[in-house]
């Protein structure tokens, strides 16, 4: 009896272990496929196929590109492509469209039919505008038949001639020293006009002064346009940017817009710009680095107040001698109630000459302890 229970015992665990395992690939199975959003079915997967776009040698443009050449700016192309129909089956028209804005194709054929051995005529439009060089336009048909999807596609290539090119597009100033002037020269080369001819009504824009040269009519030569940075006196970096905008004699391109930009740096710079001292109790010091171009001495240092100033005596880590850099040590106690601290400056411009200039730092107190 108790063998035959043992037997039947281990008989009902397999048998379990059977179903339990069977239960959780079912599982594991309907997890997979309902994670995945659908079940996919046999038809699924032949509607799938049939709607991917097919290249067929019997559905095509003619001709499959056209080539436009010297062609001017700022101007209309417009030519026609046939789209044919060499199949057996009539085609429907889902949609025709091109890959940039400036050629366009009406939207009025989505849905038209084209029946089996035929072929409808479809308008493009190019426009140039300020483009230069090969424009190349691709033209896309997507056309049905069924459950079967078809491409069909052409290319538009315009070879646009410029009015007239100019170089460099952009100016770049860099860091320019304070009451310094540089000077840029931009150049103009006509090329479908016989004569180019730079005109300029505004003569100043901000710090920047704008001078053109034009060579003898009728010689197609080089314009030129001299761009010219002052550089403004300041104690901070400063950055300055414009949009030159240079009127010409072209009717197509009248204005040409130059991108110009300049930075100028004092000639002397303080490290830290501000010092921060507590209000009470009036203690604490702080160094200060001073840079400057051309060796320099410290002259003076004159803590401001409002309408109040006074002299203090400065610490200098080193000797006070003509350099290029300067440590200076100052304590909140020589600087107590100040607001600003001018450092003055004699700057060594050559052997024989000098010239005095200041700088300044902000202070700012906090609260007391």
């Amino acid at each position: 009896m108790n063998k035959l229970n043992r037997e039947n015992i281990k008989s009902i665990l397999n048998n379990e272990m059977v179903i339990g395992f069977g239960l959780g690939f079912a599982i594991l199975f309907l997890f997979f496929v309902f994670s995945q959003g659908k079940v996919v079915t046999i038809a699924d997967h032949q509607r799938n196929k049939s709607s991917e776009k097919q290249q067929d040698n019997n559905i095509y443009f003619e001709p499959s590109s056209v080539y436009y050449s010297n062609v001017l700016q700022k101007t209309e192309v417009n030519t026609t492509f046939k789209l044919v129909n060499k199949s057996t089956n009539e085609l429907i028209i889902s949609e025709i469209r091109t890959c940039c804005s400036w050629t366009v194709v009406s939207n009025e054929f989505a849905g038209k039919k084209i029946p089996a051995n035929q072929s409808i005529i479809i308008p493009v439009s190019f426009y140039s505008g300020s483009r230069s060089g090969i424009n190349d336009s691709s033209i896309e048909a997507f056309l049905e038949s069924g459950t079967n999807r078809y491409l069909a596609s052409a290319i538009l290539r315009v070879n646009v001639i410029e009015e007239y090119v100019y170089n460099p597009r952009a100016i770049n100033f860099g860091e320019v020293y304070p009451g310094q002037s540089v000077t840029q020269t931009v150049r103009f080369i006509p090329k479908a006009l016989d004569d180019l001819v730079l005109t300029q009504s505004v003569n100043r824009i901000g710090p920047f002064e704008i001078f053109v040269k034009n060579p003898e009519k009728g010689s197609k030569k080089i314009s030129e346009a001299m761009i010219v940075f002052h550089s403004p006196e300041t104690t901070r970096p400063e950055y300055f940017s414009e949009n030159i905008r240079i009127s010409t004699s072209s009717k197509r391109m009248p204005i040409a817009e130059i991108p110009v930009c300049a930075k100028t740096v004092p000639e002397n710079s303080v490290v830290p710009q501000m010092l921060v001292f507590p209000s009470t109790p009036i203690t604490g010091e702080s160094r200060l680095t001073i840079t400057t171009r051309n060796p320099s001495k410290i002259v003076r240092l004159v803590s401001k107040t409002g309408n109040n100033s006074k002299e203090i005596q400065p610490f200098i880590d080193g000797e006070n001698e003509f350099s290029t850099s300067h440590i200076l040590l100052v304590t909140n106690k020589d600087i107590a109630d100040a607001q600003q601290l001018d450092i003055q400056l004699r700057i060594m411009r050559n052997q024989e000459k000098e010239e005095n200039k200041s700088t300044f730092v902000v202070i700012k107190r906090i609260g007391s302890e």
